[in-house]
This record gives C-alpha cells, structure tokens and sequence, in this order.
C-alpha cells in the first residue's frame, strides 16, 4: 500500500507549496515517483488531476482571502501563482460563479474545495446484501473477497484446450457496483478468456 502513502505524502507536499510556482514533476519526484505514473494514479484514487486539485486548493483560499480581509484582487492573483488578474478572474469566476469583485461583497459562502485526506477501511465480509437472481449459478469465492459478490449471468460448458469448465459473463458487484467481464471458471479459479 505504498500508494496510498505517497498520494497521503503527495497532498501534504502540495498544500505546504500552495502559495509557492509548483509543478506535477515537483510533486512527483517529491515521492520518487515517474510524472506519468503519479499523474495516472492520483486520478485513479481521487478522480481529480494534480493541477487541478492545486487550482481548486488555490482559489479556495483566494476567496476565503478575498472576503475576510481587505486584500486587492491583483494582489490575491499574484499570491496564488496566476499570471495576470485577468487569468485569475477567469478561473475565479469558472470555479466560483462569480467574479473576484463580486465575492468581496457577497453574502453567501462560496465552493470551498477542502484539502483531501486518504482514509482505507475494511468491511468484513459476509454482511453484504445479495441479489438473487433466479437460475444462475453462483461462482464460489476462492480468496479472501471483501464485499464481492461474484455471479455468472449467462453460463454453458466449453470444452477449451483440452480442459473443460463453466463459461460464461461473471458480474462482479463491489459494494453495489456492478463490474462484468467475460471469463470461465475452471474448478473454483475465475479466469478471463484468453488466460489458463
């Protein structure tokens, strides 16, 4: 689970730097870590790119500058890396909905777009509800599956390079989400097409 940890070391990189120019290559050798493969797993795990979690981290704090205090909006552009104040009106006004100015002066609380933590739990298993589905046949489970419910939707025998076995579409649900994929069972193993 080193992952988790270098995204955890990752987010507390980037919130200490916020006020500072920088890049998802200093991010990412910040946890020795490729840029591509970094980029690709952040995503993955927090369905946001690096460079905006950095700007919705950024004009979350720009706005809460902007109507507690009496700083300028050139001065709030400058503070949060933008370039110009109107590249940061721009995307002010995208994240927020209103232009800086108007913020200054609103009376309802803006996006705030708090910093993100990693929490991972595991919930035991077999108190997971399960959908019955009338004539298919259950795939037995051979792992240590945690809230995974595996059920063949369309099923057949196949003889396949000499073995025979259960073919089929399996529905695998994860917590409620269903994921199918074409595989076979031989024995008590799930294998894709292609694989045994």
């Amino acid at each position: 689970m080193n992952w988790i940890y270098d995204i955890q070391k990752a987010i507390r990189f980037i919130e200490d730097k916020l006020l500072e120019d920088i890049s998802i290559d200093d991010v990412s050798s910040h946890i020795h870590s490729s840029t591509d493969y970094f980029q690709r797993t952040f995503n993955i795990v927090t369905g946001i790119s690096i460079s905006e979690y950095i700007r919705n981290r950024r004009l979350t704090l720009a706005a809460d500058e902007l109507k507690n205090t009496q700083a300028k909006i050139i001065d709030a552009a400058m503070k949060y890396n933008y370039d110009t104040p109107d590249s940061f009106t721009k995307a002010f006004t995208r994240f927020h909905g209103v232009t800086p100015s108007a913020a200054k002066t609103l009376s309802k609380n803006l996006k705030h777009f708090h910093p993100l933590t990693i929490d991972v739990y595991i919930k035991g298993g077999f108190g997971m509800s399960r959908k019955v589905i009338p004539n298919i046949p259950e795939v037995e489970n051979y792992g240590n599956e945690v809230n995974y419910l595996l059920k063949c939707v369309r099923s057949g025998t196949c003889r396949h390079g000499g073995g025979s076995g259960q073919v089929g579409v399996v529905c695998i649900q994860r917590n409620g989400q269903p994921l199918c994929l074409d595989a076979r069972c031989v024995g008590t193993q799930l294998y894709r097409h292609g694989e045994h």
